[in-house]
């Protein structure tokens, strides 16, 4: 199973400016999600991200179903978004 982090640095980030993150669910499937997520400075994009993970069983410590309960919250929030009712899915 691919599980991966990826960061694509855009530009450097200063200890004085005020990074802005934004975080999305990208894709959901009965084993694996993946988030995106981006970071900026002011309206400059300064590193943008994507994460594909698995839930784990911690007695057995192997993957498992994501619960039906939150593929369902995601289901209907793509829904909604793909309606126009989320402004802001990202």
């Amino acid at each position: 199973m691919d599980l991966q982090t990826t960061v694509d640095y855009k530009q450097p980030i200063q200890l004085s400016d005020q990074p802005i993150g934004k975080m999305g669910m990208k894709a959901m499937d009965p084993l694996r999600w993946t988030v995106s997520a981006t970071i900026s400075v002011k309206d400059t994009v300064a590193a943008v991200g994507e994460q594909m993970g698995v839930f784990i069983n911690l007695q057995s410590r192997r993957p498992t179903r994501l619960p039906a309960s939150l593929r369902q919250l995601y289901q209907e929030a793509t829904t909604a978004t793909r309606g126009g009712a989320l402004s802001d899915s990202m």
